[in-house]
């Protein structure tokens, strides 16, 4: 992996624990906040692999 891949997935490791930090204080029910939080790991692990992936083509 190069340094512009190890970049991004640092940068979304960044935003996924702003995404935590922010709906904790936004959802107080637990179960919203679970299912939340497990929604937005899902898209940023598909969004990470995407892009590990077209970085490993090149």
């Amino acid at each position: 992996m190069d340094k512009k891949g190890i970049m991004i997935v640092i940068g979304m490791f960044l935003i996924l624990v702003l995404l935590v930090i922010v709906i904790n204080n936004v959802f107080s029910n637990g179960i919203i906040r679970f299912v939340v939080t497990v929604l937005a790991a899902v898209i940023i692990g598909l969004v990470l692999r995407k892009t590990l992936y077209t970085n490993n083509k090149k």
